[in-house]
């Protein structure tokens, strides 16, 4: 039987979700959906990852309700996964589902605020031309994203010459 030379077997520090992440990445830039979708939802059934639930949504085509479904069959025992209802919510965007997606963006923003969350709920305001609360939502957006630059960054800035 063929062994996989040294260098390409996987060392246990490489995580499976990892790998599906990865693959999953591969397929939808070469708009093979399907796939990915299917690598999203092996991997996720066996291993919980927040950042695959996420890319899941990318997934999102002819069945998006089946895909709402099984996102929501993952709800019971991710409940507190901001991720996973972002995600959630994207789902029902794409399916027009406006107040379903609402919700599930206030339920993500209430685990864990998170400017993509304010930032889809701004899309649904403008949908509905509520112009004050998508400004609302975009401005608790850029508030989120300046916290989270200046956590990475130490707050330090680099002068620009």
């Amino acid at each position: 039987m063929p062994t996989l030379p040294p260098a390409t077997r996987l060392t246990p520090s490489i995580q499976p979700s990892a790998v599906a992440r990865t693959g999953a990445e591969c397929f939808i830039n070469l708009g093979e959906r399907n796939e990915a979708r299917r690598i999203i939802e092996a991997s996720l059934d066996t291993q919980w990852d927040s950042q695959l639930a996420l890319l899941y949504a990318e997934t999102s085509g002819d069945e998006t309700v089946a895909q709402i479904q099984k996102a929501e069959a993952w709800l019971p025992a991710h409940s507190r996964d901001a991720t996973l209802l972002l995600t959630l919510g994207r789902l029902c965007t794409h399916a027009e589902l406006w107040g379903k997606a609402r919700s599930y963006f206030d339920a993500s923003i209430a685990v864990e605020p998170s400017h993509s969350a304010h930032l889809a709920l701004a899309d649904l305001d403008r949908r509905e031309d509520r112009e004050d609360a998508a400004l609302g939502h975009e401005r608790q957006a850029l508030e989120l994203a300046l916290e989270q630059i200046g956590s990475v960054t130490g707050g330090r800035r680099r002068r620009i010459l």
